[in-house]
């Protein structure tokens, strides 16, 4: 009797033994097949520009490059700006000026890095260029031409009529537009496709699904669409205060989400018959402005913000914030899912809501979930403390950062 029942416990024990070996071998089967799994891969080389620190900021074009912007001449200056035995002198301003517009003109403003083999394309030498985001294909890619800013014509009338002539005013003034261009990657083409106002922003103008294009606040400079036509769309007609600044499309490019200062507010628009706009303002005792706005996968909403205070890189709480918008009750509720030390460099949400982050100072790039406080280092980097996460790739295949001067991809696929 006694033997049986022995028996019985320890069936029981192996049974418990099998279960609990399935189930760590289902999540960990479940694990290892995730895009997601990028502790212990190798990283990967891809690009290096000696010329720099680093860029002034670069983004995924397509899942096969990485458009990356230079903005003005880099530093430190190379040695031909300071010859021996005359520096400050008349005859050593004179060499730099020269050099100085030798550099310039050399000097590439945007290009392309194909991932992984690291192969250049260059967009633009422009100083004038600035980009903004990249068709979904990696086909084209879009930047302003500021030198184009000019005062459309109902913003000529109105200035002339209350102050009698037209101001030249920075062209970031409202009242001011630019032309917009796109470069077709493969050809070589560039064109002329819309206007927007002046303002010199990093806002996503092509959809996800590359048939339409967001251009921000209205004007009255309309252009001619070439082919491929994009939707041309705007924030609603008569909004003058709405911002596009640092303006993110919804993954399903049903319409966007932008945010303004002082005080912090939120601007969503979404487009088409059943669509509808609208600006929540943001309270709370957190006195900061918005930064890093970003959009998931799922529609929610994402910024930091920091206590009351804490500026810059200075020491001191911050908090990311997660948004959900309700759709038919158009309301947002907002929530905080991580609290850090340091300010925040850069992050990722990634698909299920794990988020992907690096801090300033820090030497990896960590994992956390929402509202955990255990980060986990999946990437290190190095020890060194100049990284910059750029995200991870449309089709989920690469996870690109740089490093002081240098691009790393990292292979998201299981080998």
């Amino acid at each position: 009797m006694k033997s049986a029942a022995n028996k019985k416990v320890r069936l029981f024990s192996v049974a418990l033994l099998l279960i609990a070996a399935c189930g760590w071998l289902v999540g960990r089967t479940a694990w290892a097949d995730s895009p997601l799994r990028i502790k212990g891969k190798k990283e990967i080389f891809v690009a290096r520009d000696k010329r720099i620190d680093h860029s002034i900021f670069s983004f995924w074009c397509g899942s096969n490059a990485i458009g990356v912007y230079y903005g003005e001449l880099p530093g430190p200056l190379p040695r031909e700006f300071f010859p021996p035995g005359n520096a400050g002198s008349e005859r050593h301003l004179r060499h730099v000026r020269r050099i100085l517009r030798e550099y310039d003109d050399t000097w590439i403003r945007i290009e392309l890095i194909k991932v992984p083999s690291g192969e250049r394309i260059e967009i633009s030498k422009n100083r004038d260029h600035h980009p903004f985001n990249c068709s979904p294909d990696g086909e084209w890619l879009v930047y302003m031409d500021t030198a184009s800013a000019r005062l459309d014509q109902r913003s000529r009338r109105e200035m002339k009529e209350a102050h009698g002539s037209e101001w030249e005013f920075h062209p970031a003034w409202e009242g001011y537009v630019a032309d917009l261009y796109r470069y077709r990657v493969p050809t070589g083409e560039r064109q002329v496709f819309a206007a927007i106002r002046g303002h010199i922003s990093n806002w996503q103008v092509v959809s996800p699904d590359g048939k339409r294009a967001f251009l921000g606040g209205r004007h009255y400079l309309p252009i001619e669409m070439p082919e491929p036509r994009w939707e041309a769309l705007w924030f609603p007609e008569g909004v003058r205060d709405w911002s596009e600044t640092g303006a993110r499309w919804f993954r399903d490019s049903s319409g966007v989400v932008s945010y303004s200062h002082n005080p912090n507010r939120l601007y969503v628009a979404f487009f088409g018959e059943k669509g509808w706009a609208k600006q929540f303002d943001l309270e709370n005792e957190i006195e900061s402005n918005i930064e890093r706005l970003s959009v998931d996968g799922e529609g929610r909403i994402y910024f930091w913000l920091a206590e009351r205070g804490v500026v810059g890189d200075n020491k001191g709480k911050r908090f990311l914030h997660r948004c959900v918008l309700e759709i038919e009750e158009k309301a947002l509720s907002c929530r905080i899912v991580l609290e850090r030390n340091r300010s925040i460099r850069s992050y990722e949400i990634l698909p299920g809501g794990d988020i992907l982050f690096i801090e300033h100072g820090g030497k990896c790039i960590l994992r956390i979930a929402p509202r955990r406080t255990h980060a986990v280092c999946v990437v290190d980097t190095q020890k060194d403390r100049w990284v910059y996460l750029i995200g991870i790739s449309p089709d989920g295949k690469w996870l690109a950062y740089e490093r002081h001067k240098d691009l790393f991809v990292i292979s998201l696929v299981n080998d």
